[in-house]
């Protein structure tokens, strides 16, 4: 399957799509990375292989993909996720002329526009509630806000997962337990 969420980027096989906006985020905020990673893969007892996680740094013009189809050496803990970030955030911080891969299944790419494709939803508390008339269970696309929106975010339709504003960590539990009931 062709990746659909974001123009210019490799090819992923993923039924579910996470595009978080990080605004205003320093890249160096691990426990807010190893908290949002967790909250995308981790099931009981294995990795989501079906997800691909896009954090998106507005003011440094840098995308990091997490693809958890090829996804290897993550752990739940945040101690053993620090060398993992510690690496994405090397990569990140280098000159971004090209798109390198500090681990596997993750790359960091440089980006150039904040536009994402108009199959994506815009999680938003005063849209209608998720259901299943706004999900392909074959794929799915959602972008998390936190502190900035891609350019074309007034023409996404929008959807709501939770009643009022919360963490981008909790919204991807709710995403991933919905989605889970509805394409079951």
């Amino acid at each position: 399957m062709e990746k659909r969420g974001v123009a210019g980027s490799q090819a992923v096989t993923a039924s579910r799509e996470y595009l978080v906006f990080l605004g205003g985020q320093p890249l160096g905020d691990k426990p807010l990375l190893a908290r949002i990673i967790t909250s995308a893969f981790f099931l009981s007892h294995d990795i989501r292989r079906d997800v691909a996680l896009r954090l998106i740094y507005p003011e440094s013009r840098i995308r990091i993909s997490l693809l958890g189809a090829r996804l290897r050496h993550i752990h739940v803990d945040e101690q053993s996720l620090s060398g993992v970030l510690r690496r994405i955030e090397r990569a990140a911080l280098s000159p971004p002329q090209r798109v390198l891969s500090p681990h596997p299944g993750v790359l960091v790419e440089p980006i150039n526009r904040l536009i994402v494709s108009d199959a994506c939803l815009l999680v938003d508390t005063r849209a209608p509630w998720l259901s299943r008339s706004h999900v392909d269970c074959n794929y799915s696309c959602f972008v998390i806000s936190a502190g900035s929106s891609p350019e074309n975010a007034s023409s996404m339709r929008r959807v709501r997962v939770t009643a009022f504003p919360k963490p981008v960590d909790t919204i991807l539990i709710v995403l991933n337990i919905e989605l889970d009931r509805i394409c079951s």
